[in-house]
């Protein structure tokens, strides 16, 4: 008998370190975002670029992955420059066919309201780290 209570005691006592141990020391939290966060690739995009609703704006129309359906409409990035992207000139490529490499941002496209324009830093982003002229003119419209 005194062997049985003997043992309960024992068991007692080791779970109660085990649960001492895990409140004292809990399993790191996850940050809400780090599911949706993901890694951006870069990717070499061709579009055309027009000149943003200001003069360091631009916007990338009609862009397409090289391996993307040109049956099916482009879609429209809001181009920003990486900080290695040195010396590459926007305002030289307004209106010309592009290729750009950079990381693009993977969010739907914001629908306007009715009559409504879509401000220029509501488009997904693609940061740019190079550019490359394609046509002095962009080949197909948006």
């Amino acid at each position: 008998m005194k062997r049985n209570v003997f043992g309960v005691a024992a068991a007692i006592v080791l779970a109660a370190s085990a649960v001492t141990m895990a409140i004292q020391n809990p399993p790191p939290a996850q940050s809400p975002q780090a599911p949706q966060m993901k890694e951006q690739r870069d990717s070499t995009i061709t579009g055309c670029l027009t000149q943003g609703s200001s003069p360091t704006s631009f916007i990338l129309n009609n862009a397409r992955l090289a391996t993307d359906d040109k049956t099916q409409p482009g879609k429209t990035y809001q181009v920003v420059l990486d900080t290695s992207a040195k010396g590459v000139d926007l305002t030289k490529h307004v209106g010309h066919e592009i290729s750009l490499v950079g990381a693009a941002e993977m969010k739907a496209p914001p629908v306007p309201a009715a009559g409504q324009k879509i401000d220029d830093k509501d488009w997904p982003k693609l940061t740019a780290k190079t550019l490359s002229m394609i046509s002095d003119r962009c080949t197909s419209a948006n």
